[in-house]
């Protein structure tokens, strides 16, 4: 090699930032009035059922809800779980 030869090199870096911390809000109870049509409770259970739980940040954060049947018009209860899960590729 000559004195005038030059030879260089570097090397670069790809970085995948951390995902943003999750941020998870299960949602608030219900409590309605009894005696009003089963109809009603239903529409009522779905729409309250459909608002529950909101989840931000993560990396392809998934929610679900699992509910139990709608409560019975004259009185009952009924339970809804909202679970927030990621992903998350190792190599």
């Amino acid at each position: 090699m000559r004195a005038d030869d030059i030879t260089t090199s570097c090397v670069r870096t790809f970085t995948v930032l951390p995902a943003p911390e999750i941020t998870f809000v299960c949602g608030e109870d219900m409590t309605t009035a009894s005696c009003q049509t089963q109809a009603a409770i239903d529409a009522a259970y779905a729409a309250w059922v459909s608002t529950n739980g909101t989840v931000t940040g993560g990396c392809e954060a998934t929610l679900t809800r699992a509910m139990d049947a709608s409560p019975n018009a004259c009185g009952g209860t009924a339970n809804v779980t909202v679970t927030v899960g990621t992903t998350s590729a190792s190599g």
